[in-house]
C-alpha cells in the first residue's frame, strides 16, 4: 500500500515584513496552534502541513485514540529571533534549525526561513515527531508514584533515544524537492550516508545505538542508523496502516508507552520505589533502565524468537544496500 499525501506545499520563506512577536498571527487547526510573525498564509501552510503529518505520526506509532493534546508551534520570521528563544531554552541555537522543548508550555520553535538549503518544512516534520512522541507516547507514572513525583516527572520518556530520532529523521524525509508532503519517502541524504557507512563497516552496531541513553552523544552516524532501522521496519510493516492491526514497530512502541512493563504499576514500584519513596538519582536510573530494555525488547518483539539482534542487523544491512532513491514510496 502506498501512503501518499500530496497537495501540501510550504509557502515562500523569503524575507518577511517586519512584525514584532507580540503581534504574531495565531492560526488554529483541529489539533495545532500556530503562532508566527511571518504572514497569515504561512500560518495556514504550517497548520495544513502538520495536520497531514499528524495522520502519519499516528499510523507510524499505532496510536489512534482521540485524546490528543493541543500541539503548539512558534515560527519566527528571522533566524535571529529564533536564536534568542533557543538561547533562553539553553540550546546551542547556532547549530540547530529548530527545536521542540517539553518545558511548559511545550512547543516547537523554528525560524520559518530557508537556511543553508534546508526547507523549514523538514524541520517541522522532524520536531513534530518529537512533539508527538513526548506528548502522546510517554509513559504515565502509576498512581502509587504520582503523588511523590514532581509534576515534570509524572510523564516519562519511554521511547528510547534511537527510536525517537529514527522516527524524526524518517518523517523529515517526507518533504519532496518541490516542498510537498509525501509519506514514506526515502530520506536521500540519510540513505547515501548510511550506505557509505555500511560499505566501509564504520557504523556502530544496532545494539550499541539502541543502548544510547538520553543525555549521551548521538552522532550523525547514529542518526543514519536509526533512520535506516525505522525505514525498514515501516516498509515491511504487516498491517499497512490499518488501525485494528499492529505491526512489529507499533507493538514495540506500545511496549515503550507502557515503560517496558507487563504491569506498569507493579513493575515501576519494583524498579524505582523503596518504602514508598523514589530511589535516589531517579532520573538517571530511569534513563539507564530504558536504554537497557531497548535492545532486549527489540530482540523479543522485532527480531523474534531465536534471532539475535546481530543476525537481524546483517539482514538489515543487506536490505539497506538494495534500496534505490527512486523507490521512495510505501
Amino acid at each position: 500500500m502506498i501512503f501518499l499525501f500530496i497537495g501540501i506545499a510550504v509557502g515562500d520563506t523569503g524575507e518577511w515584513p517586519a512584525r514584532p512577536w507580540s503581534e504574531a498571527y495565531v492560526y488554529e487547526t483541529a489539533h495545532y496552534t500556530v503562532r508566527t510573525n511571518t504572514s497569515p498564509a504561512a500560518a495556514e501552510d504550517i497548520g495544513a502541513l502538520m495536520e497531514e503529518a499528524l495522520g502519519e505520526y499516528r499510523r507510524l506509532t499505532g496510536y489512534y485514540a482521540e485524546d490528543l493534546p493541543r500541539f503548539i508551534i512558534n515560527a519566527y520570521a528571522t533566524k535571529e529571533e529564533y536564536e534568542a528563544v533557543a538561547k533562553k531554552q539553553g540550546f546551542p541555537a547556532d547549530i540547530t534549525n529548530g527545536l521542540y522543548t517539553p518545558v511548559p508550555p511545550a512547543a516547537i520553535h523554528l525560524p520559518y526561513v530557508t537556511d543553508q538549503g534546508r526547507n523549514p518544512a523538514a524541520t517541522l516534520l522532524h520536531e513534530g515527531a518529537h512533539q508527538f512522541i513526548d506528548q502522546v507516547m510517554s509513559f504515565k507514572a502509576p498512581a502509587a508514584a504520582r503523588d511523590i513525583l514532581p509534576a515534570s516527572q509524572r510523564s516519562l520518556m519511554g521511547v528510547p533515544l534511537w527510536l525517537n530520532e529514527g522516527l524524526a529523521t524518517y518523517m523529515e524525509g517526507a518533504i519532496t524537492d518541490d516542498g510537498r508532503f509525501e509519506a514514506g519517502r526515502v530520506n536521500g541524504p540519510r540513505l547515501k550516508h548510511l550506505k557509505r557507512l555500511i560499505r566501509a563497516d564504520e557504523y556502530h552496531s544496532l545494539h550499541e545505538v539502541m543502548s544510547r541513553r538520553y543525555g549521551q552523544q548521538f552522532s550523525v552516524e547514529d542518526y543514519a542508523v536509526a533512520w535506516g532501522v525505522v525505514y525498514i521496519l515501516d516498509h515491511e510493516s504487516d498491517p499497512k496502516g490499518r488501525p485494528d492491526k499492529q505491526g512489529s514497530l507499533q507493538r514495540y512502541l506500545e511496549a515503550c508507552r507502557l515503560g517496558f512493563f507487563t504491569d506498569p504499576a507493579e513493575g515501576f514500584s519494583r524498579e524505582f520505589l523503596r518504602g514508598g519513596k523514589l530511589l535516589p538519582n531517579f532520573e538517571s536510573l530511569w534513563a539507564a533502565y530504558i536504554a537497557r530494555q531497548s535492545p532486549a525488547f527489540f530482540q523479543r518483539i522485532i527480531a523474534g524468537k531465536g534471532v539475535t539482534i546481530e543476525a537481524w542487523e546483517k539482514n538489515w544491512a543487506k536490505k539497506i544496500r538494495q534500496i534505490k532513491l527512486e523507490a521512495s514510496r510505501r
